[in-house]
Order: C-alpha cells, then sequence, then structure tokens
C-alpha cells in the first residue's frame, strides 16, 4: 500500500540528502505500508519525491528514539516536543529515497487537500 504523507520542507529535504532516515508519526498505520509520496507542506505545496519503507516500529517515544536517534535528522527538542503527552511512536524507516526531476500536484494523484498527517492513495481523498 502506498501513502502520500505531509512533511515539512525542511524535513522533506532531509530526507533526500540522506540525512534523515526516519519519519515518525504519532499513531500506528492501518495498513501495511510499504512505499511513501512525499508531500512538501507549505510554501512548497507539492509531491516532491517517494521512498521505499524498509521497515516500521512502534513503540514508547524513548525506546522510539534510542533506535532512531542517530538517523533522525531532528534534535531531541523537537521530538519530545512532537510526541508530548503520547505513549506512542511510529518511526518509518526510509529506504530508497527518490526526488522526482518534476514536481507534481496532490491532483496527479486523485487527491481534492492536503492530508493533515497522511492518507491511502487511492483511499482517503
Amino acid at each position: 500500500m502506498k501513502i502520500v504523507m505531509s512533511i515539512k520542507p525542511e524535513f522533506a529535504n532531509r530526507i533526500f540528502s540522506g540525512e534523515k532516515e526516519y519519519e515518525y508519526r504519532r499513531k500506528p498505520f492501518r495498513k501495511n505500508i510499504s512505499s511513501v509520496l512525499v508531500y512538501a507542506s507549505a510554501p512548497v505545496k507539492m509531491v516532491i519525491g517517494e521512498f521505499s519503507v524498509k521497515q516500521i516500529m512502534t513503540d514508547n517515544p524513548e525506546i522510539i528514539w534510542e533506535k532512531t536517534r542517530t538517523k533522525s535528522g531532528i534534535t531531541y527538542d523537537y521530538f519530545r516536543q512532537y510526541f508530548k503527552d503520547s505513549s506512542q511512536a511510529t518511526a518509518i524507516q526510509i529506504e530508497k529515497a527518490v526526488r522526482f526531476n518534476r514536481l507534481q500536484q496532490l491532483s496527479d494523484f486523485g487527491i481534492k487537500r492536503p492530508p493533515q498527517s497522511f492518507c491511502y492513495l487511492g483511499v482517503d481523498k
């Protein structure tokens, strides 16, 4: 299953530079995810690339941080703030990130509005 994920441009750029090997979410996915289209949120507002999912881990935020921190692409303070009041964290391990040569609109994928966090492609439009 493929998803479209909204990611801040600064973090999306770190994914494609190889600096960021994990993307985080507060809740686990309900479906098996194999790839992610990266929608760079404002001010870019375009789909800029795609990556394959190597693995997905869900656990206590502190355990997730210990397992992923060296390739997180974010600071511990940012991680703590993002998972404030959360009892679980999900880390998506990125594999084979490819930046598109041509930026694409969400409408190119049949999506009418940007997902708040993510949406399953072809399911939640």
